[in-house]
This record gives C-alpha cells, sequence and structure tokens, in this order.
C-alpha cells in the first residue's frame, strides 16, 4: 500500500485493517515509493546560457526560483509512521475484544520490519553508462575550487506487518521490532470499573438486606400464628 500526502488516514488505517482481518499470515507492506518508474533527480551543472534582461524585459522576467522542496517519498515518511502505529494500536483493540468474546485464548501479535532507502540506489542499475561528456564535466565542477559537491539523495521508506515471523526479512538494510505490549487500560476506564463495580457491591448488599428483612417478616407472621 502506497501512501501519500493527499490520501485520506482513516481510508488507509481501514484498508490496512481489513487485510490483516481477512488475509492473516499475509504481510502488508505500507511505503512511500513512486507509483511509476522514472527519473526521480536531475542534476544540473551550473553551466546553462541565460540571455542578459535590458530594457522592458526586466519587468516580465520570472521570480527567482524558489527553494526545492522534499520528494513526495521523502515528505510521505512521517505520515507513513502515523498510519503503521495506528494500524498497530487498533489491530491490538480488535485482537483483545476477539479474545474477550470467544473462548480461545491464543493472542495474534503484529511483527514489524522496517527498511530505509535513497531511490539512488534502487535505479543505480538503470542509468546509462557514463559518457566522455559527463566526465568532463565532472571535471569541471570539481575545478571550480567547491571542496564538496552537491550530491541529491531521495530517501523513501517501507514497513512490513505480519502476525507471522518472515524469514526473508532477516537482511542486511531491514531492522525488526518486536510487537507492542498490550494496551493499558486509561485512567477514565479505571474509574469507570470502579464505578461499576462499586454500584455491583452496593446492590448485592440491598439484596442482601432485603432478603433478611423478607426472612424476618415470615419469621414473624409463623410466631404470631402459633
Amino acid at each position: 500500500m502506497r501512501i501519500t500526502g493527499h490520501a485520506k488516514l482513516r481510508a488507509l488505517v481501514t484498508f490496512g485493517l481489513t487485510f490483516l482481518q481477512e488475509k492473516p499470515g499475509q504481510p502488508l507492506v505500507l511505503h512511500t515509493l513512486p507509483a511509476e518508474k522514472s527519473s526521480v533527480s536531475e542534476k544540473t551543472s551550473g553551466t546553462d546560457v541565460v540571455a542578459p534582461i535590458t530594457g522592458h524585459e526586466q519587468d516580465d522576467a520570472p521570480p527567482p526560483a524558489k527553494k526545492q522542496r522534499l520528494s513526495p517519498s521523502t515528505e510521505s515518511i512521517p505520515r507513513l509512521v502515523s498510519v503503521a502505529e495506528i494500524i498497530k494500536r487498533e489491530f491490538s483493540v480488535i485482537m483483545a475484544e476477539k479474545r474477550k468474546k470467544s473462548a480461545n485464548n491464543e493472542t495474534v501479535e503484529l511483527h514489524q520490519w522496517n527498511e530505509v532507502g535513497c531511490l539512488e540506489d534502487l535505479q543505480g542499475s538503470d542509468k546509462p553508462a557514463e559518457t566522455e561528456a559527463d566526465r568532463a564535466e565532472a571535471l569541471l565542477l570539481a575545478l571550480e575550487g567547491k571542496k564538496f559537491l552537491k550530491q541529491q539523495r531521495t530517501p523513501y521508506m517501507k514497513i512490513t506487518l505480519c502476525t507471522q515471523l518472515i524469514q526473508s526479512m532477516d537482511r542486511a538494510g531491514v531492522t525488526y521490532q518486536a510487537p507492542p505490549p498490550p494496551p493499558k487500560p486509561s485512567k477514565a476506564a479505571l474509574a469507570r470499573a470502579r464505578t461499576r463495580r462499586r454500584k455491583r457491591e452496593f446492590k448485592e448488599k440491598e439484596k442482601e438486606k432485603g432478603e433478611e428483612k423478607q426472612q424476618e417478616r415470615e419469621s414473624s407472621v409463623d410466631i404470631a400464628c402459633n
């Protein structure tokens, strides 16, 4: 499931929860990779020729270029983490409710694998072979006197959720995250439980008192009859 900035959070979470419940044992992969395979970075050499602006052309000149924004694959990473955490939390709540309703005490937990990389590394094999002109251009950039050349890297993230351990995920570049502990009840939930317990105890005491009074009335009637 591809996570984007314009997708609704509720729809993403609903789809993930439905997939995990309908297809137990199958991994759910959340990622920020681009939809189509294309060039993700365009390098500029700084050697573009710009015609001089004179006269009234200055008024029609375009405004200076704004600072380049992050790639969608990078901007969507925080949203990806939020979706994964919500899915894990809601899934644990759903499983806890199912255990209460059924006699089966089997615990179903979500295992998580995280993978972070760069799109340039994925497309490294698709890049054309470096030509003589490219090497000459790189040499000119190096001779400009800059100590460090600008390199563009586009990070992406991939999160895999599954109810079973996946042996193939045990590889370099992938980190494993153990299932979260069962959710603890909040203070409000504990307070409501105490209130219900007190009401139940009060009703039981009132019932016992009513039964004692009923027994006393019956015994007094028997004595009067005798």
